[in-house]
């Protein structure tokens, strides 16, 4: 398998079919976009079932790759018509589906065989053991939570087999992805069912804990800064990252398309720099040889703080832990240069992208014109009408190759056109056109249908019967203990049957002996006793207790209680 450190993709969002369309032209090598369900941006304008299917062949005409968002948590009675949505995708060829919920991601590996499964960064997994566990469940790649050091992640790259996808600009998120419910609390919007309401971007006052009122450099405490790691580039990739991920399927196609262009050109000087280091026989020092010669131009920078920006860019979370530089504090509206944006867009930007064939006409009096067109290995051949002879004015060369050089909307461009034809041939003009529009889209029919599915290669229907877990008999009654007075409370209450003791219970210089005790109390009240462990599990936090997995084993729990795919997957591997 080829060294992710030194294959890049560069993945672009796609909120609109005009987006998608430019940021494929920009130099995108994967478009992320999502359909009409499912999607964690609900109020994006999205694409219809028609545009992604038209997206999935333009993409796989270039050589491209296409990415649906299915990255909202599903409910149980919602899989049947997850199936449907998904299925004529499929068998256009989709070559990933980005899932959050657990239950979809088996569903869909279930369901849909041969198509990849990418954990979205909704799942939270900070960590080696996340990314193990996601992969166990057929996962392809994970996602990183954006709150990860290139450390972490440089170890899930050397620990576990997966692909890594790391977002590199665009908008970051005050807390965890996956685990924000301050939209619902606020505005009873789900930021987990695609309807964030964005509370991070109001303004707030701050109170100390004797309830007086701090003051702040400005009232917006919770907007974070945009990321940008246009310079980080060689880092992420000595990391492990091997895809680039750019924020933004709620943003105007101009942003989309400019940061776009911005990252390729930035992509491609690297690996400009590694291939040189190879011919150079750098070997194992390749990577320190691109990066130390790696530099991003100034009007790089320069196009992207025009594009938008909130209150500068940061790359904090890659280096070092949060701090108060990550704030915009002022109004968190996206700031940009329109006027600059706009003198500096590219061409590429705005137009379309075209792949470059290779053609060759045949003309031979009463015989069929023939036309071979090939497309790097893919080729294709066509015949049209009987060629004759001219009775008056011969068919010129010239003419000839004006006309099938006419390619017009299809997303090709002749390279090299080869036309063979007897001096006295003749054909009609219109008898060209439709050979060549006949041999060009079977070309596209090619390239695209070599990524179909047919529906055969499904697992089978959605709706049809699933085995149902078996129900305990027993009835039970549980508390989650947050606060010390709450378990002195729920020892005295003879109904509940189980207590979950949660870890913000204990200062970490008290565990297992505080532990001990409180499982010690309820064990004596005639109760099972749970330790719920931290909601979010970072590699630190996995160091720590394994460090205290034989004091844990002697606590005698009934169980532990994780939150995050890194604990679950900590306390199979541990315990």
């Amino acid at each position: 398998m080829p060294d992710r450190r030194t294959t890049i993709e560069l993945l672009a969002p796609a909120g609109s079919y005009e987006t998608f369309l430019a940021v494929l032209a920009a130099g995108a090598d994967a478009v992320y976009l999502g359909g009409g369900r499912f999607g964690a941006r609900a109020y994006a304008d999205n694409l219809t079932e028609k545009e992604i299917l038209s997206a999935v062949d333009e993409a796989h005409i270039h050589g491209k790759r296409v990415y649906l968002t299915v990255n909202t948590l599903v409910k149980e009675q919602e899989l049947s018509e997850l199936y449907a949505f998904l299925l004529p995708f499929y068998r256009q060829g989709l070559d990933a589906v980005i899932v959050q919920d657990i239950g979809a991601l088996a569903f869909v590996a279930r369901e849909f065989p041969g198509l990849a499964i990418h954990a979205s960064t909704q799942m939270t997994v900070t960590g080696s053991e996340g990314a193990m566990y996601v992969k166990s469940l057929g996962a392809d790649r994970v996602v990183t939570a954006r709150e990860m050091s290139l450390a972490e992640i440089k170890r899930m790259h050397e620990r576990v087999d997966i692909e890594i996808e790391t977002f590199v600009h665009g908008a970051l998120c005050y807390c965890y992805s996956g685990q924000c419910l301050l939209s619902s609390m606020i505005g009873g919007r789900s930021g987990n069912r695609g309807r964030c309401a964005q509370p991070c971007r109001l303004p707030y006052e701050a109170y100390d804990r004797n309830r007086q009122r701090v003051e702040t450099p400005g009232k917006y405490l919770l907007s974070t800064k945009d990321l940008c790691g246009i310079a980080d580039i060689p880092a992420l990739a000595e990391s492990g990252v091997n895809s680039l991920k750019i924020e933004g399927r709620m943003k105007q196609t101009a942003y989309a398309a400019g940061v776009v262009e911005v990252y390729r050109r930035n992509v491609d000087r690297y690996l400009a720099l590694l291939a040189e280091a190879e011919e150079r026989g750098e070997g194992e020092q390749a990577l320190s040889y691109a990066a130390a010669r790696y530099e991003v131009p100034a009007e790089d920078r320069k196009r992207l703080l025009a594009l938008g920006n909130r209150s500068g860019f940061t790359d904090r979370y890659y280096f070092q832990r949060n701090g108060a530089d990550m704030i915009t504090f002022g109004t968190p509206s996206h700031e940009r240069n329109p006027k600059e944006a706009e003198g500096e867009a590219h061409a590429s930007c705005r137009g379309e992208s075209k792949e470059k064939i290779k053609g060759i006409l045949t003309l031979q009096k009463d015989a069929p014109v023939r036309m071979e067109v090939r497309c790097g290995a893919c080729v294709v051949r066509r015949e049209g009408a009987m060629v004759q002879s001219a009775k008056t004015q011969p068919l010129s060369r010239k003419k000839v190759e004006e006309c099938i050089q006419k390619t017009g909307n299809t997303p090709f461009l002749f390279e090299e056109l080869v036309v063979s034809m007897d001096a006295d041939a003749f054909l009609p003009v219109q008898a060209l056109n439709a050979l060549r529009r006949d041999a060009l889209q079977a070309l596209a029919d090619a390239l695209a249908g070599a990524y179909r599915r047919d529906e055969k290669s499904a697992a089978g229907r959605a709706d049809r019967e699933r085995q149902v877990c078996a129900k305990t008999e027993e009835e039970c009654l549980i508390a989650s203990v947050e606060e010390r007075c709450q378990l002195a409370e729920a020892l005295e209450h003879a109904s509940l049957t189980d207590i979950y003791l949660d870890s913000s219970l204990y200062a970490r210089r008290e565990l297992p002996g505080r532990l001990l005790e409180d499982v010690g109390d309820v064990r004596r009240r005639g109760k099972r006793a749970y330790y719920i462990l931290p909601a979010v599990f970072r590699a630190h936090t996995a160091d720590f207790y394994r460090g205290l997995a034989e004091e844990l084993r002697g606590a005698k729990l009934d169980g532990m209680v994780a939150k995050s795919y890194d604990a679950a997957a900590f306390v199979r591997e541990t315990f």
